[in-house]
């Protein structure tokens, strides 16, 4: 009984995992599902994450039969939104990426003012803004915005009140949307009756991990586990990854490097600017401020990378036997470090921090004939840290006086060798932290476990987050890449107008 059962609601897959007091993942199950794309409108059907989790469960027993959990937990995707009267789900749940309600959200930008909304959410909402979406439901459907008993803004709540009838949110999920008032700590009622927006059906705000409630017994009996097992309420993943990485102070910086990625630090003593991209949001105590700058495409560059040259590569080192990713990293470690002074720009589909602007767009510079592709390669390693790094100059400075550190996440991709080049960008230690979904499930089960009274710290110690490897900065790395980094913060305001005329060109 000394085990969490973790269940991960991700963007296209629910993932079980078991894992045990001192932070080992003892086995994991997953079973994924479809995103529904019909122009603007990006949907998933609710029911799926339930059928993948009974799924996932039941792969998980299979592989670990003997494991008698006690307790299961929940995190998953925030930013979304889904309706529910007593019953279940009325309809699919709008995603992050849904845009359907972009003439709303311009009404509201012209009833009460971009700084009105800023002041009070703390974040450049837009689009995708919940409360332009409510506005959308509430016009174009409003026998489900009539019918609605409560609504939901992350993946992890629809299952805890499916699995034990909870209807609650935490406070990072809550305050991604601007639904709620970050100054404020709360929901953003001030604003919602402004727009005549119902505010009756709101779930509880709770602190991660606090217990829910209790499994249902015809739960129980579905997903065939123990009965009467506490149901603890997470968070969103990206905290539940944040928790996971062991960062406790201010000045541990947390990386994740999954497609998209994103760099941030929780208790600075002020939000970020958000005209900048930077996102804030409450942690999972509801007590401090946390800031993250999301970049669009982070790993996804070295997979596009592995995509368009890695099978060419594969042919001539066919006898290697080494995987793409293996082999890549290979040809870009004989790179001299700074790529023989190429710059790459990571920027494959658009960005939002350190800029916001979906016009930009990748591309090597500074190529002459004495370039190799090896240097191509290390390239978009050292770009993709190069934007990260230009993220941390845009946070609030940290208030406590402790050493620098990165906590890096990633999965197999990210490499000793992409590590050490962190670790010289950045300056500072790098812990690599790997799978990510690993990292995930072990800061849910934490907070799981300090529910249950089996942690009193408020941050897993290094034992529990097991590193995979510690890298720290060689001093002439260093004054190279400050050289070279120093090139590549000058490039994008360069080339914006650029970026937009190339925009136009190509509309």
């Amino acid at each position: 009984m000394n085990t969490i059962l973790t269940i991960d609601v991700g963007p296209a897959r629910c993932r079980a995992s078991y894992v045990d007091r001192e932070g080992t993942v003892l086995a994991a199950a997953e079973g994924a599902y479809l995103t529904g794309v019909i122009g603007d409108w990006v949907e998933q059907e609710p029911r799926d994450w339930w059928f993948q989790m009974v799924f996932a469960i039941a792969e998980l027993r299979k592989k670990a039969p003997d494991v008698k959990p006690a307790a299961i937990t929940l995190t998953g995707q925030p930013r979304l939104l889904i309706l529910a009267d007593d019953n279940d789900r009325l309809d699919a749940a709008l995603m992050p990426a849904d845009r359907r309600s972009s003439r709303e959200w311009q009404e509201m930008v012209d009833g009460v003012g971009i700084d009105s909304l800023l002041t009070s959410a703390s974040n450049l909402h837009d689009t995708t803004s919940h409360i332009a979406r409510l506005l959308w439901l509430k016009k174009h459907q409003p026998t489900n915005y009539g019918k609605a008993k409560v609504i939901f803004l992350a993946a992890h709540e629809y299952l805890t009140w499916r699995l034990c009838g909870a209807r609650v949110t935490d406070y990072t999920s809550a305050s991604l949307t601007d639904l709620f008032s970050i100054p404020a700590n709360g929901w953003a009622f001030e604003l919602l009756n402004r727009f005549e927006l119902r505010t009756d059906w709101f779930p509880q705000i709770v602190k991660a991990g606090t217990q829910a409630g209790v499994l249902f017994a015809s739960m129980a009996e579905i997903l065939d586990i123990p009965k009467s097992l506490p149901v603890i309420h997470g968070t969103a993943d990206l905290m539940s990854s944040y928790i996971g990485s062991g960062a406790a102070l201010p000045s541990q910086y947390v990386c994740y490097l999954g497609d998209s990625g994103w760099l941030g630090a929780a208790g600075l003593p002020e939000p970020g600017d958000a005209i900048t991209g930077l996102v804030n949001m409450r942690d999972a105590t509801g007590e401090r401020n946390m800031t993250i700058g999301p970049m669009v495409t982070a790993g996804g560059n070295f997979e596009w990378l592995k995509d368009r040259f890695g099978p060419a590569e594969d042919k001539l080192f066919e006898e290697d036997k080494l995987s793409t990713t293996d082999l890549l990293m290979t040809l870009a470690a004989e790179a001299p470090v700074g790529s023989g002074g190429v710059i790459y720009l990571p920027y494959l589909s658009g960005e939002q921090a350190p800029f916001h602007d979906p016009n930009a767009r990748s591309g090597w510079l500074f190529v002459s004939r004495r370039t190799w592709r090896s240097e191509l390669y290390r390239a978009v390693l050292e770009g993709v840290a190069y934007s990260l790094r230009a993220i941390q100059l845009l946070l609030p400075e940290p208030s406590d006086e402790g050493e620098v550190e990165l906590k890096l996440i990633g999965n197999d991709y990210c490499t000793p060798l992409w590590a050490q080049i962190f670790a010289d960008v950045f300056d500072c230690r790098v812990e690599l932290l790997s799978p990510a979904d690993d990292v995930a499930a072990r800061g849910a089960a934490f907070l799981a476990g300090r529910s249950l009274g089996w942690h009193r710290m408020d941050a897993p110690p290094s034992s529990f987050t097991r590193p995979a490897s510690t890298c720290t900065p060689n001093v002439r790395n260093v004054e190279i890449y400050e050289r070279m980094f120093g090139i590549f913060y000058k490039l994008y305001p360069a080339l914006h107008s650029a970026f937009a005329e190339a925009a136009g060109s190509a509309a």
